[in-house]
């Protein structure tokens, strides 16, 4: 388990790669970045409104709340669309070793184009970073920036060298 220290929490709150606004999310704004691309979704609002613009995500992961309090139900629609629905507890702050291995195992299953559910029982914020470490070249990982929009980051060589050094600080 890796505990993420305050402040880096503080700069992970900073967008991972592209803010699309809130009121700029559109299908054709979408499609410029996830045509052809494995989408990875991280955070309930955020895959409810890509799936809403035409994106089915090929991963969401989820914790069935919005803003860590309120309570969200999940449209039977998009319930439906995923051929794998996985389970893991993972409590706020923290990446257990659960659900790092559990976005490996979904990682797998989508890139033999099978779509997967991943429900969190706790907090899901931080799966971006399993998933940008681990994510195959030709996807996309996508989640939500509070109160400002949708953040598209690809996962790329000088992303996941970021990630793997911060993540030896926190481990050291």
């Amino acid at each position: 388990m890796i505990t993420i220290p305050p402040q880096i929490r503080e700069e992970m709150k900073e967008p991972f790669g592209i803010l699309i606004l809130d009121q700029d999310v559109s299908h054709d704004t979408l499609a410029t970045h996830l045509e052809g691309m494995k989408v990875v979704v991280v955070g309930d609002a955020t895959a409810l409104r890509v799936f809403g613009e035409g994106f089915p995500p090929d991963m969401a992961i989820v914790d069935m709340k919005t803003k860590r309090n309120n309570r969200m139900e999940l449209d039977e629609r998009f319930l439906d669309s995923f051929d794998h629905r996985l389970a893991v507890i993972n409590p706020d702050g923290v990446l257990t070793d659960e659900l790092v291995d559990i976005v490996k195992k979904g990682l797998d299953l989508i890139s033999n184009n099978e779509k997967v559910l991943i429900v969190v029982d706790g907090e899901e914020d931080l799966a971006f970073v399993p998933c940008l470490l681990d994510a195959p070249d030709n996807s996309v990982v996508l989640y939500g920036q509070p109160d400002q929009g949708i953040v598209v980051s690809h996962p790329t060589l000088e992303r996941k060298t970021f990630i793997k050094n911060a993540l030896k600080t926190m481990e050291a």
